[in-house]
C-alpha cells in the first residue's frame, strides 16, 4: 500500500490496466470512450486495515469505531486536519477517486490503458466516469480555494541515483509487464519517490518529540522503501540540514 502514489495526478508516469468483467458487455459499454481524453475511476479501498482492528477488539459490526476523526496530513508534516478535508483511505465509506488519462482503450481485450494511476493491483472498480471540463472544473470566474498547505509545492525536486541501482534497473526493465523501457519506468519511480517523500519526514520529526524517548536522535535517518512489480526499491532522505532536499535511491530484486 505504501508503494502507492498518494495522488495519481502527481505520478503521471504510473500505468494501469482497468479490466473490465464479461457482464458490462466491454465491446459495447466501451464505445466512443476512446474520444474522450480522461475518466475518473471510482472504486474501493479494499486494502484498508481499519476493518481488521475493529474485528480484533470485537467491534466487525461496527467498523466506524476505530476510524479517527482528526488524521495527520503528510504536507502538514505531522500536523492534523479533519478527516472529511483530507483524501485519507479511512472514511466511513471507503471509496476512492481519481483523475485518469486514457492512454488506450481496447475493447476486444476488455482493458482501457491508464496513465495518473494510484490504486492497488486488483482494486475494485466500482463505476467509470468521462471527465468533461464544463461540469468537472471551476468556470473560469469561480477561484478554487483550498488551504495554504495545500498550496505548497513540495521540497524535494530530484532524485540522485547510485550506479548500481541504474545497473539494476537497466537488467530488470525488460521484465516490467506495464513500462515498454528503462526510461519510462525510472520516470515512474522518481515521480513515486518524490511523491512518497513528502510525507516521511513527518515521522521523523514525530521520533525527534517525546513521543518516542527511546529512538536516539544520531538513529534518525530512515530507509524507506517501494515497490515497482518485480523491483524493491530503497531510498534515503538525508536528515541534514542542509542535506534535507536531497536523496539518494538504491534498488534490488
Amino acid at each position: 500500500r505504501r508503494s502507492t502514489p498518494r495522488q495519481g495526478s502527481l505520478v503521471p508516469s504510473a500505468i494501469g490496466h482497468l479490466k473490465l468483467l464479461p457482464h458490462v458487455h466491454p465491446q459495447l459499454s466501451l464505445s466512443d470512450l476512446e474520444k474522450f481524453s480522461h475518466i475518473w475511476l471510482l472504486w474501493i479501498f479494499h486494502g484498508n486495515t481499519n476493518p481488521k482492528k475493529a474485528s480484533k477488539r470485537g467491534n466487525s459490526k461496527n467498523e466506524q469505531m476505530v476510524l479517527k476523526a482528526k488524521i495527520r496530513v503528510p504536507r502538514l508534516q505531522g500536523g492534523k486536519a479533519g478527516l472529511f478535508s483530507t483524501r485519507t483511505p479511512h472514511r466511513p465509506n471507503p471509496i476512492g477517486m481519481t483523475l485518469c488519462k486514457i492512454l488506450k482503450v481496447e475493447p476486444k481485450q476488455s482493458q482501457v490503458v491508464l496513465s495518473g494511476i494510484d490504486l492497488l493491483d486488483g482494486t475494485p472498480v466500482i463505476d467509470i466516469k468521462p471527465y468533461v471540463p464544463y461540469s468537472d472544473s471551476p468556470s473560469e470566474d469561480t477561484k478554487a480555494i483550498v488551504p495554504d498547505w495545500i498550496r505548497e509545492e513540495s521540497p524535494y525536486r530530484k532524485v540522485r541515483w547510485i550506479p548500481a541501482a541504474l545497473k539494476k534497473l537497466d537488467e530488470y526493465a525488460s521484465k516490467l509487464r506495464l513500462f515498454s523501457s528503462m526510461s519510462s519506468a525510472r520516470e515512474a519511480l522518481e515521480q513515486a519517490v518524490l511523491n512518497e517523500a513528502i510525507g516521511r519526514p513527518a515521522f521523523v520529526r514525530m521520533l525527534e518529540s517525546q513521543e518516542y524517548p527511546e529512538v536516539k536522535k544520531s538513529d534518525l535517518r530512515k530507509v524507506w522503501g517501494i515497490r515497482l512489480e518485480c523491483l524493491q526499491i530503497s531510498y534515503l532522505i538525508l536528515l541534514k540540514e542542509h542535506c534535507s532536499d536531497r536523496k539518494r535511491l538504491k534498488g534490488n530484486s
